[in-house]
């Protein structure tokens, strides 16, 4: 048996939840676009073939593997590289809310640091968020974790998920779409970006 998945979908969990549960002999489509099956080796066959003659239309491969029961999805297949890099964020900082509590802020930032929406902001311990600090999670989760830096004059906008060990440098603007990942050192403006482990 072979599951099929489409290079343009985009990585989702709830997505990946579905294919994995997705019963022999039975397709994904999102309009006329193959999202993903799970296949024996004649129908992943019929299918590639088919792709290979230019088409991916599943009233075309329907004719040529009438054995696929089809099911309809709504899943948002890239267009464009940077539809990709806005996936892979907002599925790691998904990832990340599975495996922390939200809305546990263990440092006590200073007093004139601003939290919106504190249930949606996890800050783990030995954190240091300097004075005149803004986080806001109004349009997405923030996940700080341990042993990171915020410094002065910062703001920080959901979703967010910065690594531990890193520094977040004065007058940094961090817009959103983003994931910093461990002992990194960021600043100026921020946004739908990933930056690796350093």
């Amino acid at each position: 048996r072979i599951i099929f998945i489409n290079a343009r979908c985009l990585p989702l969990i709830a997505l990946n939840k579905v294919i994995n549960e997705l019963p022999v002999d039975t397709g994904l489509t999102d309009g006329n676009s193959v999202v993903a099956a799970h296949l024996n080796g004649h129908q992943a066959r019929c299918l590639l073939e088919g792709a290979s003659n230019g088409w991916w239309a599943t009233d075309e491969s329907s004719r040529l593997t009438p054995s696929i029961q089809w099911q309809s999805t709504t899943v948002k297949l890239a267009e464009f590289p940077w539809h990709w890099l806005e996936a892979l964020c907002d599925c790691l900082i998904e990832q990340a809310l599975d495996a922390f509590k939200p809305g546990n802020i263990h440092c006590l930032p200073h007093s004139t640091t601003v939290a919106i929406n504190e249930s949606r902001i996890l800050i783990e311990a030995n954190t240091t968020i300097d004075p005149f600090t803004v986080i806001d999670a109004s349009t997405g989760p923030v996940i700080i974790e341990r042993d990171c830096r915020i410094e002065s004059f910062s703001v920080i906008h959901g979703p967010a998920f910065i690594g531990c060990g890193s520094t977040v440098k004065s007058h940094s603007s961090i817009r959103g779409g983003v994931s910093i990942g461990r002992h990194c050192k960021v600043g100026g403006e921020l946004s739908h970006c990933m930056i690796g482990d350093f």
